[in-house]
């Protein structure tokens, strides 16, 4: 019930240092671990080289910190693990630079479970400030009702960074947050072959950033998540372009069912809900709640395929919305080359802008919908001009089209169209 304190005046301060095959069976924390550095590498518990904590429980402050780099709360190197690891606590890295990291593994080291009911945070003052950091690293289970945050005071903040690493089960009743004052701001973050099998959240995954690119989830140079089941929030904000709340990037989910609220709003341009880029897929998607891209100026798509992506199976029974205040605002849309298999829609996809081009379903560009079967409503509206329910354009194609709802158009001004197909 006492600190453990290791402070370095210049670089390697460290509470705990276990290195070379070294073993802690149970170590419980009721007050404060710390190691703080005047220079740089900072770290509250350090792991090196084969060593291991069977069982570590957390009950107060486990800290690490740097004036310039690398402030770590606990970081697990080459092949070390953490067997179970419980947090009611607080457990921190910080730095007056960059790289501050509340729990990092590197270098196929494992967690096998960790339970956060307190706060792991990750915060630099200017890039890199991460929750939990893995590189080539795994946790096999993952369970999340406190917070996990990651805050930079210049670029890349996130909750959960993945690099070539796996977690097996994560499961979110809590909060999971990015933020970057400037860019980058990732609530989770998968990148270079990087896999969650499965992902529930109840909770909050967000992303913000006060310039460019807060994404609630990105997935990035062929990761994958198996399965997403979102029954609370996940959300993207930018101050400026590009919010998003799920990104793909040459990457896959196979199963996603939202009962919740995806979102992604841009004051100025580019708000998108769930946005595919570049031959990413998503096998089923099935929306029991809302979807929504807004933007303050143009480009809001509630979902969007580009460049070859695909989505095999989309199950609307919820609300897929577009939002644009000025130019573009568009429920779905499908351009250069992609495809939905399959659409059903039982409920609202919608497209408004507050000037022109709204529409509730946009393919362009050798875009297709191999069957579409509306039993709801599929509208956009225009301030001015192109207010168009479904439109087809640059030799697009739908398949098969059934409607037993409504297909409908408003335009201010021209071309208010429930249908327009134009080659």
């Amino acid at each position: 019930d006492g600190t453990i304190s290791g402070t370095a005046g210049n670089d390697g301060g460290a509470g705990i240092d276990l290195f070379n095959n070294s073993i802690i069976t149970n170590l419980t924390n009721n007050d404060t671990i710390s190691g703080p550095a005047t220079n740089n590498f900072g770290r509250g518990i350090f792991l090196n080289t084969n060593s291991t904590i069977t069982t570590l429980t957390n009950d107060g402050t486990i800290s690490g910190s740097a004036t310039v780099d690398d402030g770590q709360g606990i970081r697990l190197l080459t092949n070390s693990s953490i067997t179970t690891l419980t947090n009611n606590g607080t457990i921190s890295g910080t730095s007056g630079d960059d790289i501050g990291l509340g729990i990092n593994l590197q270098t196929n080291s494992t967690i096998t479970n960790l339970t956060n009911d307190g706060t792991i945070s990750g915060s630099a003052t200017v890039d890199n400030g991460f929750g939990i950091l893995l590189a080539t690293s795994e946790i096999t289970t993952l369970t999340n009702d406190g917070t996990i945050s990651g805050t930079a005071g210049n670029d890349g903040g996130a909750g959960i960074d993945l690099t070539t690493s796996t977690i097996t089960t994560l499961t979110n009743d809590g909060t999971i947050s990015g933020t970057a004052t400037v860019d980058n701001g990732r609530g989770i973050d998968l990148t270079f072959n990087s896999s969650i099998t499965t992902l529930t959240n109840d909770g909050t995954i967000s992303g913000s950033a006060g310039n460019n690119f807060g994404q609630g989830i990105s997935l990035f140079t062929t990761s994958e998540i198996t399965n997403l089941t979102n029954d609370g929030t996940i959300s993207g904000t930018a101050g400026v372009d590009f919010g998003r709340g799920i990104l793909l990037a040459t990457s896959e989910i196979t199963n996603l069912t939202n009962n919740g609220t995806i979102s992604g709003t841009a004051t100025v341009d580019n708000g998108r809900g769930i946005d595919l880029l570049t031959n990413s897929s998503i096998t089923t998607l099935t929306n029991n709640g809302t979807i929504s891209g807004t933007a303050g100026n143009d480009f809001g798509f509630g979902v969007l395929l580009s460049s070859n992506a695909t989505i095999t199976n989309l199950i609307n029974d919820g609300t897929i919305s577009a939002t644009a205040t000025v130019d573009t605002g568009q429920g779905i849309n499908l351009f250069n080359n992609s495809t939905i298999t399959n659409l059903t829609n039982n409920d609202t996809i919608s497209g408004t802008a507050g000037n022109d081009f709204g529409r509730g379903i946009f393919l362009n560009t050798s875009s297709t919908i191999g069957t579409l079967t509306n039993s709801g409503t599929i509208s956009g509206s225009a301030g001015n001009d192109n207010g168009q329910g479904i439109r087809l354009s640059s030799n697009s194609t739908i398949g098969t089209l059934t409607n037993d709802g409504t297909i409908s158009a408003t335009a201010g001004n021209d071309n208010g169209d429930g249908i327009r197909v134009r080659s």
